[in-house]
């Protein structure tokens, strides 16, 4: 035990006085012989020993209550044998939760986010200009921390603002306990603030912490870990939220009507009715709407809009409610809208003949209207030229989509030019036919970009391509997870069975390649988000034959896909060109895999990575036959054309290309600080080309621009806190405590630093002995009253009387 105000102890000697004054007034007796003493003796003896019983008892408590009082001014301590930090300098590591649903308020309370700042502002205007701390905050948590005085976290804890997603709760602690080890005091206290949703946790968070836990035990001496937590009445949080914005549409094209869907969920345990909903389009809002959801469920909001100019443009849905958490009210979306879809049609056995060449089926399915003479524009342009022009074509016409039609042998060129098309962003559909080589295909495709390896391996021909009388299986399975084939079972979940097959190829994807039914969903949204050249995702088999043998396989490969048939896109297998089906088929495969290249709605904290060659798509100048020119102008460094990013409320910022402009590689802009939804805006300024433009305007400068969109994913929106006993299980691994209100916060900081203070105690304490003296006082006067008075005298204040005669 430790006293805080030592000198204030050397008040206990206090207690002599009560002593000094009870010796200098004991009473002083005068002993009287009296003959009937003895009668008497037995109860005197008695009475006189409870009276000094008494009187030492009363004595003890006036000496104790001085004594009491000065340790209760001296404020003692209990450190159970421990040495206590005290006043020493300390490392306060404050890892904080900027997620959007700290900006939640409950019952008309402010914001947690506001509630931490307030909280944090008091706890911090206590530590002392010695003491460090180190900020972590979850938008970040891969960042190096920051170490500062308790002032400068005071404005960065002012300036926070909650609009990131959510982050696993073990990477948040393993973040602060790294930042633990870097302090520069030995005594080091790491204070978690959060509110501590169900989205933070994971099934491997509890494992990871056991690494965690790990790390901590190796600390001398241990930092000392809270839990501050925010999320305690999330139970009551109401909210109506957007969660989510799609196209339907496989793709967008400019000038035709493409459907978008928005879903708007109701967490409330009441109806919401005529909630009043908004569509938007590049912030021009159009005729607003009604909805109304039931308690605790969502509703569909679809729309059906034209969008006449190409490039990227944002699409917004908002609606108006005032709830819990207001920032989720509305959610916007990047649409990729193309002027027409670019298809090459490699021909491997081209044929003046109609309908005799490989494409010729493929290239009338995709531009219908072209081939019936109609005035409508097609959604595809499809060029069609020979395996030979393949590499000049990719470079030349710079396409989203390119067909290998029964394509034989290719060079080493041909097949290095379609590798680096594929892993850079584009999509390979390759169909069978009796001029493919299987070992050609089975061989991963080397290139700078990096390896092509097909999702299948190709096997033997099944069934014989000349007998066209022999049908050796049917197409019986349509993958339904696969979206933009939906409508082809919308009336018959069997829309192909009476398709006659008469020879095709076996396909093996390996079983760690294949995706299950279950996981192809998830596949196909996965698929072309990659952004490591190189990097294969698992195949989806998309259709499959009677006998149960892939069909059609689609694979991630790179920032592209790859698609593989094990039939010819005409009819020398099969009667599939031959059927109503095949069109929409085709079509909606095309425009699918067009519809992917681009990724133009992140989640925050992914970084954005955009071509330059998309900018100069975006000024509308890139066509067929001029893309080369103005492709290797855009990467130049003679054309001077300086980039620049806007992120959304910020002023403009310089960006530099990254890549070379030798064109070996595609040159990038890169922005990697996206913690902030909403729109970043891309821009370059450059030069006109004089070739195509007027003399006059050719010293002009050509702006362009284009833009990408960044949102918070809706479990932020959920609300929804963890489970009190993972909670637990969580602290538990770390050692750590949690809690819900400043003091006691403040009081268990107070206890670790200094011990536990028994001052309280010693009060109570006092205030008995005061009650207990007094009680005592008054007993001993009333019986000193009561003898005065009784015609026996049985204590003599004065005087001793013996049984001796007089």
């Amino acid at each position: 035990m430790t006293l805080l105000n030592s000198l204030l102890a050397l008040g206990a000697l206090a207690f002599t006085i009560p002593l000094v004054i009870h010796l200098l007034h004991r009473s002083r007796f005068t002993t009287i012989d009296w003959g009937a003493w003895h009668l008497l003796d037995s109860v005197i003896r008695v009475n006189r020993r409870r009276m000094q019983i008494a009187n030492l008892l009363l004595l003890l408590l006036r000496c104790l209550i001085p004594i009491l009082l000065a340790f209760c001014l001296a404020r003692p301590v209990l450190t159970g044998f421990r040495a206590m930090p005290g006043d020493a300098p300390r490392t306060i590591v404050i890892a904080i939760d900027d997620s959007r649903s700290m900006n939640a308020s409950v019952s008309g309370q402010p914001s947690r986010l506001q509630q931490a700042k307030t909280g944090l502002t008091d706890f911090l205007k206590k530590l002392s200009r010695r003491d460090e701390v180190i900020l972590v905050r979850s938008s970040t948590v891969d960042s190096p921390a920051a170490t500062m005085g308790a002032a400068d976290a005071l404005d960065e804890i002012k300036q926070l603002k909650a609009t990131f997603g959510p982050v696993d709760l073990s990477v948040m602690i393993d973040a602060a306990v790294g930042a633990a080890q870097q302090s520069s005091h030995a005594q080091t206290s790491v204070l978690l603030v959060s509110d501590f949703q169900s989205c933070n946790l994971t099934k491997s968070s509890l494992k990871s912490l056991d690494g965690i836990s790990r790390r901590l035990s190796k600390i001398d001496p241990r930092p000392t870990v809270s839990f501050w937590n925010f999320g305690s009445e999330s139970e009551k949080a109401a909210n109506v939220s957007v969660e989510s914005v799609t196209v339907d549409s496989p793709a967008v094209v400019a000038g035709r009507s493409t459907q978008f869907s928005a879903r708007v969920r109701n967490a409330a345990d009441v109806p919401t009715g005529d909630l009043r909903l908004v569509w938007s389009i590049d912030g021009v809002d159009l005729p607003p709407r009604t909805i109304s959801i039931g308690e605790r469920s969502s509703a569909t909001a679809r729309l059906n809009h034209r969008i006449d100019e190409p490039g990227v443009r944002e699409v917004t849905v908002s609606v108006e409610h005032a709830d819990s958490l207001a920032d989720d009210n509305r959610r916007r979306i990047a649409v990729d809208v193309m002027r027409e879809i670019s298809v090459v049609l490699v021909d491997g056995k081209p044929s003046r003949r109609p309908l005799e060449g490989q494409a010729d089926f493929l290239s009338i399915a995709l531009s219908p209207f072209a081939f019936g003479g109609d005035d409508q524009p097609d959604s595809v342009r499809a060029d069609l030229i020979r395996s030979s022009e393949i590499t000049d074509t990719i470079a030349n016409v710079r396409p989203e989509i390119v067909v290998l039609a029964n394509v034989g042998t290719l060079d080493r060129s041909q097949r290095a030019a379609l590798s680096t098309f594929v892993l850079q962003g584009g999509s390979l559909v390759v169909f069978d036919g009796d001029r493919v080589e299987a070992e050609s295909f089975n061989t991963p495709w080397q290139s700078d970009a990096g390896a092509l390896s097909f999702p299948a391996r190709l096997g033997e021909i099944v069934g014989t391509p000349d007998e066209r009388n022999v049908t050796v299986t049917t197409i019986a399975e349509l993958n339904q997870q696969y979206s933009p084939w939906r409508l082809l079972a919308a009336a018959n979940e069997r829309p192909l069975s009476d398709v006659e097959v008469f020879a095709y190829r076996q396909l093996t994807v390996s079983q760690g390649e294949a995706a299950t039914a279950d996981e192809d969903a998830v596949t196909q949204e996965a698929a072309g988000e990659s952004e490591l050249a190189g990097e294969q995702t698992a195949a989806s088999v998309l259709m499959t034959f009677g006998d149960g043998r892939p069909m059609v396989v689609l694979a991630s490969r790179g920032r592209g896909q790859v698609c593989q048939f094990a039939l010819p896109c005409d009819a020398a297998w099969s009667t599939l060109p031959l059927r109503l089906a095949y069109l929409p088929m085709m079509q909606q495969l095309v425009m699918d895999l067009a519809g992917r290249r681009k990724t133009t709605t992140l989640e925050v904290g992914q970084p954005i990575s955009l071509p330059t060659s998309e900018l100069k798509l975006a000024g509308g100048s890139m066509n067929a036959g001029a893309g080369k020119k103005e492709a290797s102008a855009a990467e130049s460094p003679s054309t001077q054309t300086r980039y620049s990013v806007q992120p959304p409320g910020e002023a403009e910022v310089s960006l530099t290309p990254a890549g070379e402009s030798d064109g070996s590689s595609p040159r990038e802009l890169q922005w990697l600080q996206t913690q902030v939804p909403g729109t970043y805006a891309f821009r370059s300024v450059g030069p006109n080309d004089p070739a195509e433009n007027d003399e006059s305007d050719a010293a002009e400068s050509l702006i362009t621009k284009t833009i990408r969109v960044v949102e918070v994913p809706h479990s932020e929106s959920q609300l929804r806190s963890v489970d009190p006993d993972a909670l637990k299980a969580v602290a538990k691994k770390v050692d750590a405590n949690i809690y819900a209100e400043l003091s006691d916060l403040q009081a268990d900081d107070q206890t670790r630093r200094f011990g536990r203070e028994i001052w309280r105690w010693l009060l109570l304490a006092l205030l008995i002995g005061m009650v207990g003296e007094l009680f005592l006082q008054q007993h001993l006067v009333g019986r000193r009253s009561a003898g005065a008075q009784s015609r026996v005298p049985v204590d003599p204040p004065q005087a001793v009387m013996t049984g001796r005669g007089l």
